[in-house]
């Protein structure tokens, strides 16, 4: 799909509740991650009264349309409501994301996306060295500056699943921390 190309882009996201990625790859690499939602009706038995519930924050990420254009600015004033659901990897994911492409993408909306990156980069690195995502500890890796003690854990746990190439990379980026503040001891 092309996100400038809205028509199809809203139509797919009509029907589809569950999470979905869009992965644009012309005129340059584009990620667009809309998180899940669920709707459900509750009757009230005696007034028989309907009660309409929208969970999770992915409903609003589906509505940043103006017109049939995709609004990335839409899209980013959306993040506060997906912190707001708790989902932190999720929001973690979608700041990744926006940071990694950054079309569209204002100074504010990057301060905000980058100051949750920093704020829960442990865990993050955590799960993506689970989901085995090297590409994406790659370009968190290249956006924030994680602390020793969260590149140790993750080394940790990609040892313990014996995950070799996100363990390799995390190494490269402990041992470059290393030489950083042993520097000033070398001969």
């Amino acid at each position: 799909f092309s996100v400038d190309s809205g028509r199809a882009l809203r139509a797919v996201l009509r029907e589809h509740a569950g999470e979905l990625t869009v992965v644009q790859t012309m005129p340059r690499p584009l990620n667009v991650l809309f998180p899940a939602y669920s709707e459900e009706y509750e009757e009230m038995p005696a007034p028989h009264i309907f009660y309409y519930r929208i969970l999770g924050a992915g409903y609003v990420y589906r509505q940043c349309f103006e017109d049939t254009r995709f609004s990335f600015a839409q899209y980013d004033r959306a993040f506060e409501r997906l912190l707001q659901t708790h989902d932190f990897f999720m929001a973690s994911r979608v700041a990744l994301y926006r940071l990694q492409s950054g079309y569209a993408l204002t100074p504010s909306a990057a301060r905000s996306y980058a100051c949750h990156l920093q704020q829960h980069h442990e865990s993050l690195l955590l799960e993506l060295v689970q989901e085995r995502r090297t590409d994406l500890i790659q370009s968190l890796l290249s956006l924030i500056e994680p602390d020793a003690q969260a590149l140790n854990r993750a080394c940790t746990a990609a040892r313990e699943q014996h995950a070799a190439k996100e363990a390799a990379l995390l190494l490269s980026r402990l041992s470059g921390k290393r030489t950083e503040q042993e520097g000033l001891f070398e001969l």
